[in-house]
């Protein structure tokens, strides 16, 4: 075996060291290197001496320790992962040979015991008696033999020995848990003792707090228990009274029952009597919306006969004219739908558009309107959606506009007008109707909205149009409708929660009336213009 070239200087000064110290022994520890290249860790012990004859000779025995270093290298390496391991642990932790003596103490061990850092807490367990004292509750020493390492080193297994510690140089106090167990080799026998340890300082004030307590609140409970006693009599009285009283309580909710069941099937009724009057107008509406398309028809068959006798009938006439007769049918056709589609009655509510309702209603009214000469603009800013009854909602428009189409006819205002405005304020949407027929007279103003109240007489209205529109606003669909008076006329304001979603409606999908480019009335469906109305409508 070879020295390596790096351990040279050191072999030759420590051989020196022999020769120059007779009778002296020494020890070393170097790398040599075998013939085959494999390392290894060699002792060597060194002493010169003398011979017989007086020579100085040099005595060296050799020792191989790789095995022995290797396992010190990874003890060492398992040392220093344990310690790794100890410090993330929440409780202390304290290790100890059988000796006694303390190799590790991790950081909560330390902060417990009140060691800053590593701290100088490598002692045989002895030396701990001039550091720490120790007594139990009731203030009484703990002798040495039954602290809890001692314990462990008499091989005792124990959890959760409550002791309390008190260093004596900074008079650092605790109440600590101790258990702890003692540790085997892998052939039984015992080599180490570790014992684990928690700060119940805390806990042990919170305990002795929670005895108090208890003691306090037995006392308050014999105090209770004898106001009980005479409560208790006194309350059987009472109920015996509060079930009578219960039973009163019952027959009278009985009778408020029946009596809702009776308003809701008035209520009930006085929704159809509702739609009933508004199918009523609707069907004068369609008498209206037919009257022209009619004559046209009639006009164009009076042409057909007449072409035919003067001997102008040819075929590209008989198509012409058969064109436009299928579109004024088709015209009718729609006006039927969209009164139809007006009195179909939603059971869930729905997502829809406060301006295609505001638009298909104006639509249901332009002939009437158109024929009383009132002047109808719609001012539209966005296009809420709104989740309700699409049908209710149409209503409730209809029945406002009728009301101001009748004030306006009846107090023969000079230029007639209702304007519609559709907006939005934070997260409502809001729809107002404003006519200039004067106003509502302030004895009636706060009788509008009751039922069968009615200024019209008995043979023009039902006095149930105003009373069901708020029903149907405030209580289907969580609203409000209010009116007031403003210059010149009445105000109705109808209010609705939004949707979030926006929706783009298309004027050419509804067929209402929009103002052309010389302000010319058109029909956005491609239909020629059948009425000659005074019709106005704004987006901003």
């Amino acid at each position: 075996m070879l020295f390596p070239q790096y351990e040279h200087a050191a072999v030759i000064d420590q051989l020196q060291k022999c020769l120059e110290n007779p009778d002296q022994v020494y020890h070393w520890q170097f790398h040599k290197v075998r013939k085959n290249g494999d390392r290894l860790w060699v002792e060597e012990t060194a002493q010169a001496v003398h011979d017989l004859e007086g020579a100085l000779n040099l005595l060296v025995v050799c020792q191989d320790i790789t095995e022995r270093k290797r396992a010190e290298e990874e003890r060492e390496q398992l040392l220093l992962q344990l310690e790794a391991v100890l410090d993330n642990i929440n409780e202390g932790v304290m290790i100890s040979d059988l000796e006694g003596n303390v190799l590790n103490m991790n950081k909560e061990a330390l902060a417990m015991h009140g060691y800053e850092g590593s701290g100088n807490f490598r002692r045989q367990l002895s030396e701990y008696q001039d550091v720490f004292e120790v007594t139990d509750f009731a203030g009484v020493p703990v002798p040495l033999e039954q602290w809890p390492l001692a314990r462990a080193l008499r091989g005792e297994r124990f959890i959760d020995y409550e002791i309390c510690v008190r260093r004596k140089d900074t008079g650092k106090f605790l109440v600590g848990s101790y258990s702890g167990a003692p540790v085997p080799n892998k052939s039984g026998e015992i080599i180490l003792s570790v014992v684990t340890m928690r700060d119940i300082s805390e806990l042990k004030r919170a305990r002795e707090e929670l005895q108090r307590d208890k003691v306090w609140l037995e006392q308050k409970v014999e105090e209770r228990t004898a106001d009980l006693r005479d409560t208790i009599a006194s309350l059987r009285d009472e109920v015996n009274e509060r079930i009578r009283v219960q039973r009163a309580l019952e027959a009278e909710t009985g009778e408020r029952y029946r009596m809702e069941q009776e308003l809701r099937e008035k209520e009930l009724l006085l929704l159809q009597q509702s739609r009933l009057a508004a199918m009523g107008e609707m069907i004068g509406n369609i008498a209206h919306q037919w009257r022209q398309p009619l004559n046209i028809l009639g006009l164009l068959a009076q042409d057909l006969a007449m072409t035919h006798k003067s001997g102008n009938f040819t075929i590209e006439y008989l198509d012409g004219t058969t064109k436009k007769m299928l579109e004024t049918i088709n015209h009718m056709s729609r006006t039927i739908d969209d009164f139809r589609n007006f009195f179909v009655a939603g059971k869930q509510k729905v997502d829809f558009s406060i301006a295609e309702v505001v638009q298909q209603t104006l639509s249901l009214l332009e002939v009437s309107l158109s024929n009383l000469q009132i002047r109808t603009t719609l001012v539209s800013d966005c296009d809420a959606v709104v989740n309700g009854y699409p049908s209710e909602y149409a209503q409730v428009l209809l029945n406002i506009l009728g009301n101001a189409k009748d004030a306006l006819v009846a107090r023969h205002v000079a230029d007639p007008t209702i304007r519609i405005e559709i907006g939005k304020e934070g997260d409502l949407s809001v729809v107002t109707i404003t006519d200039n027929a004067g106003g509502i007279p302030d004895e009636i103003f706060d009788k509008i909205f009751d039922p069968y109240f009615t200024t019209k007489g008995p043979d023009r209205g039902t006095g149930v149009g105003l009373y069901m529109s708020r029903t149907i606003i405030e209580r289907n669909m969580g609203g409000s409708l209010t009116v007031q008076n403003v210059a010149g006329g009445a105000q109705f304001r109808i209010a609705v929660q939004c949707r979030p979603v926006e929706v783009q409606v298309d004027a050419t999908s509804t067929g209402v009336e929009a103002l052309g480019a010389e302000g010319d009335h058109v029909r956005t469906d491609g239909l020629p213009m059948l009425f000659a109305g005074v019709w106005e409508r704004h987006e901003s």
